[in-house]
């Protein structure tokens, strides 16, 4: 997110690209595509209109990336929300579990992700210990 470029965002077309080299590589060497949630759209509008620079989030002033503002903001968070300390890459496994307890599929998920093995996928789906007790029951027999 630090180095994500004002033109890799296109708020009509709803998504983000990743060029290969744009953040140091993407490890498939190949374009990926991030669609842009309904809850992300306002912050980045905001972020595009106040932004003078090419990135979405400025450098700071010592014209360094953002990436330890980032970290320094999340542990702040978890501090003061009295929980373990969180780091970034934290998130990811956040929102790999509420999607897939959400309904997502791990095909959708696996997309979404840009992993091309399932089984990288499936070792992110880190679910509630209770999350498959009804599960089972979605399965309805005709009598």
């Amino acid at each position: 997110i630090a180095g994500l470029k004002k033109e890799s965002v296109n708020l009509e077309k709803r998504i983000i690209e990743l060029s290969h080299g744009e953040f140091g590589t993407t490890k498939s060497k190949k374009p990926r595509y991030i669609s842009i949630h309904d809850e992300l759209i306002e912050v980045l509008k905001y972020q595009l209109d106040i932004t003078k620079e090419e990135h979405v989030f400025p450098k700071n002033k010592q014209g360094e990336k953002r990436t330890r503002d980032f970290r320094t903001a999340l542990y702040n968070a978890s501090e003061r929300g009295n929980l373990k300390k969180v780091v970034l890459h934290d998130l990811r496994h956040t929102f790999v579990s509420n999607f897939i307890m959400s309904g997502g599929n791990i095909l959708s998920l696996n997309k979404i992700l840009g992993h091309f093995d399932l089984k990288m996928t499936m070792r992110y789906a880190h679910l509630a210990p209770d999350y498959s007790e009804g599960e089972i029951e979605k399965l309805r027999y005709k009598k």
